[in-house]
């Protein structure tokens, strides 16, 4: 948003015609127009907030990680940031905060997804064993299934 504002601005468009245009506040578009025209880019930047800032240990990311990157337990096909702050016990926000500057995404699989069915094994072998060696004269057909959803 802040490069739009001063992309437009450099176009000769008012501030409140920016500010209707974006939908946020007027004071807003003065803001970052005032810090560009003294600051250049840099002025674009955010600037340090108040607060004591925010520490997680060593011990504490690779312990996240660590279970981010594993098996989930029993009954789960995958982990969630609820799911991974309910089992070590940690606010959802500082697992998030974690698995983001790691560039997890635990609930976005790209692998195989572990299922929760006790009979997964047998089932899984059996398809296989389709495919490695279907019967004679058969047609063996593969139908991908819908995100999210498993054929049953």
């Amino acid at each position: 948003m802040r490069a739009r504002i001063i992309l437009m601005a450099a176009d000769g468009v008012s501030s409140a015609a920016i500010s209707r245009q974006l939908q946020c506040n007027a004071h807003i578009v003065r803001k970052w127009r005032r810090r560009f025209s003294a600051e250049g880019i840099a002025g674009l930047n955010d600037e340090p907030r108040s607060g004591r800032p925010v520490t997680i240990s060593q011990s504490l990311t690779r312990k996240v990680v660590m279970t981010a990157c594993s098996k989930p337990p029993r009954g789960l096909s995958r982990w969630s940031i609820r799911t991974l702050a309910r089992e070590l016990g940690l606010p959802p926000a500082r697992v998030a905060r974690i698995l983001r500057a790691y560039d997890l995404h635990p609930h976005c699989l790209r692998t195989f997804t572990f299922s929760p069915d006790p009979q997964f094994k047998e089932k899984l072998l059996e398809v296989v064993a389709l495919y490695m060696q279907p019967p004679e004269n058969a047609v063996v057909l593969c139908v991908d299934e819908k995100t999210g959803i498993q054929a049953l």
